[in-house]
């Protein structure tokens, strides 16, 4: 079947997109290096419903296992924010910092792939967001000061790493940009994300909102609390800064 001719229902959905570094643009970074040009490389997917009617935005996703599956009753979320989620496989905590960070850079090209394979015109790149989880949201939060023009907000969980000093050109392009640090009452993290997004502050960050969803422990959390923040990233729930 030709792609032109996938339906809505055909081009939504879980896949697992298999792709060499050769197979897509070239991304102008030193820790490309880390990928075998001609390595394959795995990543995990959802396309939400509505991406053959408007083009979607893209949420790139940093695990600390080896699977980067999408948790299940997320799909509705992104359904309803028209994002596709991508996340690369074997790019768990045990992966060296730099192939991790390499491979979060491959993924929007990796999307806009997926994309064109099924039929999809183009992804949005004003509405890119990171995330990651525990060991992913600290690499996520040593990502963003450094791709911001790839970025343009990002979501920690569970983890986040003190902010380093940023320059004038960082702090400029960084105050348009949104950021949640979000954890839970019980997360043994807890306190670490409460001092990250502190130090974010001070350096002169104020687009961040600390997210304390009660009772979530060091895990992911359910499906509002993700819609909330994917909303605050988008400008359309400021209520999140007064929970701080």
């Amino acid at each position: 079947m030709d792609n032109d001719t996938l339906s809505p229902s055909q081009q939504k959905g879980y896949s697992t997109l298999a792709v060499t570094r050769a197979q897509l643009p070239a991304v102008e970074d030193d820790l490309m290096e880390s990928l075998g040009e001609d390595e394959q490389l795995s990543f995990e997917l959802y396309v939400p419903s509505g991406a053959a009617s408007e083009p979607p935005g893209l949420l790139v996703y940093i695990s600390p296992k080896p699977g980067a599956r999408m948790p299940p009753d997320w799909a509705a979320v992104l359904d309803a924010e028209n994002l596709v989620w991508i996340g690369a496989n074997d790019s768990g905590n045990e992966i060296a910092v730099t192939r991790r960070v390499a491979l979060a850079l491959l993924a929007p090209l990796a999307a806009a792939h997926h994309a064109a394979g099924i039929g999809l015109a183009s992804l949005n790149a004003e509405r890119t967001f990171l995330s990651g989880f525990s060991g992913g949201g600290r690499v996520a939060s040593m990502m963003m000061p450094l791709y911001y023009e790839t970025y343009r907000g990002a979501i920690y969980i569970c983890g986040a790493n003190p902010v380093e000093p940023l320059n004038d050109t960082q702090l400029r392009a960084l105050s348009a940009h949104r950021f949640v640090f979000l954890t839970g009452n019980e997360d043994f993290n807890h306190l670490d994300t409460q001092f990250a997004i502190g130090l974010s502050q001070r350096a002169g960050l104020g687009g961040g909102a600390l997210y304390v969803v009660d009772g979530l422990g060091h895990a992911l959390p359910d499906a509002d609390p993700l819609a909330r923040s994917l909303r605050f990233l988008q400008g359309e729930d400021d209520a999140l800064i007064a929970e701080e």
